[in-house]
């Protein structure tokens, strides 16, 4: 812009008829024409990235809502003060035998880990890829308690000594909250990585690899089909 500025001033240094107001007039237009030509694809990109900022400000408020509940639902699960609890149940089963629930529960650190999470999500995600990030974290929560205590324990349950009946009971509502939770988590995790899915994944793979982890397995009842010795 400032070289085409330039070379109207020159021109018209060199021929004084151009400096008719018309014939100014003329010329102003015409540069404004210029310029909108030049900065028109790069005034497109900028609207563009500008749309999508606000999406995605829309996409993380919206989503961080219903991150946070789904943190509290889950809270229940792993909790040392909750007699819903999987721990507490385990050690109401075997009040008597803390071997046993050892066995069963061999680290009790999702609690912990949870406790810190929480704490992070008082902190407003400010981008795409750091609610992504809240997000990711939080699966890896899930996958752990998953694997080290639900499965695990359904699998050292299988093999102990048989529980009393109410334990049983306890063990079976236990689980049947836990597969719900995980079925809406499942479809709020689908819902992210579509999102991240739509705005193109060879463009962004990074944030592709934040996207959380969307399916887990399910415990196996807690009731015996079988004697245990049989």
């Amino acid at each position: 812009m400032l070289g085409l500025i330039l070379f109207l001033v020159g021109l018209i240094g060199k021929y004084p008829w151009l400096s008719k107001s018309w014939v100014l007039d003329a010329l102003v237009v015409l540069g404004l024409l210029i310029f909108i030509w030049l900065a028109k694809p790069r005034l497109g990109v900028w609207l563009q990235r500008i749309r999508k900022w606000k999406s995605n400000q829309r996409f993380i408020a919206e989503n961080a809502v219903r991150l946070r509940e789904l943190v509290e639902t889950f809270a229940v699960f792993p909790s040392n003060n909750d007699t819903r609890s999987l721990i507490n149940i385990v050690r109401s089963a075997y009040s008597q035998n803390m071997q046993a629930v050892e066995q069963v529960i061999v680290a009790d650190y999702v609690g912990t880990w949870l406790y810190c999470y929480r704490e992070q999500l008082t902190f407003r995600a400010k981008s795409l890829d750091q609610f992504l990030s809240q997000c990711r974290e939080f699966s890896h929560i899930l996958q752990a308690f998953n694997t080290d205590y639900a499965l695990r324990a359904q699998k050292q349950l299988a093999l102990a000594v048989p529980l009393a009946e109410d334990s049983i009971t306890q063990l079976e509502e236990f689980r049947e909250e836990y597969i719900a939770f995980l079925r809406g988590y499942e479809t709020w995790a689908k819902g992210i990585a579509n999102y991240v899915q739509a705005g193109g994944v060879t463009d962004h793979p990074t944030l592709w690899r934040l996207a959380p982890t969307n399916h887990f397995a399910r415990p196996k009842s807690f009731r015996r089909t079988t004697p245990l010795n049989a």
